[in-house]
């Protein structure tokens, strides 16, 4: 009988601790935010539509709660601010606290935080690569020309980056 109680309560435990949460609260503490609007976007129908906002009152974080259905991408921005934050929300609490350059993002949700590991891992992708690219010592960048497909008035693409770094990587080493 006492086995039986035992395996009842661990029973109503595990049950309690796997129950979906339902809506999400996001707090912001970012810097700069101080009697701004901070919002929620998401892109409905090819069109970004705000899906929450809130001002952010000086001295307090920013706190919006909502519900959504799954797992959706939102993008958190801050009036008069440069960029957004990309967040995959889903019913759980967010902490968001930094800059909008580079937030720190805390959250138990497992999108959020496998993105974050993700942001990470690439990050210092990203150092190594463009450590092994630094230009040489005693180059002046500004004296490597610029080749004429990068002249023209078109729109630059990626493709266009990654030619001219090779030219320029190249340039740079021969001579």
């Amino acid at each position: 009988m006492r086995n039986l109680i035992f395996i009842l309560i661990a029973i109503v435990a595990i049950q309690s601790c796997n129950q979906a949460k339902d809506h999400y609260s996001i707090q912001v503490d970012l810097d700069d935010t101080e009697g701004k609007w901070v919002r929620l976007m998401s892109l409905d129908d090819r069109k970004y539509v705000v899906s929450d906002s809130v001002f952010a009152e000086a001295g307090t974080p920013a706190v919006m709660t909502n519900s959504v259905v799954g797992v959706k991408t939102m993008y958190l921005t801050v009036e008069d601010g440069q960029g957004s934050i990309q967040l995959l929300i889903e019913n759980t609490q967010y902490d968001i606290t930094g800059n909008l350059e580079s937030p720190v993002i805390k959250t138990d949700g497992k999108a959020q935080s496998d993105m974050n590991a993700y942001n990470d891992e690439l990050k210092y992708i990203m150092e190594i690569y463009y450590s092994s690219i630094s230009e040489p010592a005693g180059v002046d960048p500004a004296a490597v020309p610029i080749p004429n497909w990068l002249r023209s008035t078109r729109s630059i693409t990626t493709r266009d980056l990654r030619s001219l770094e090779y030219h320029w990587t190249a340039t740079l080493h021969a001579g």
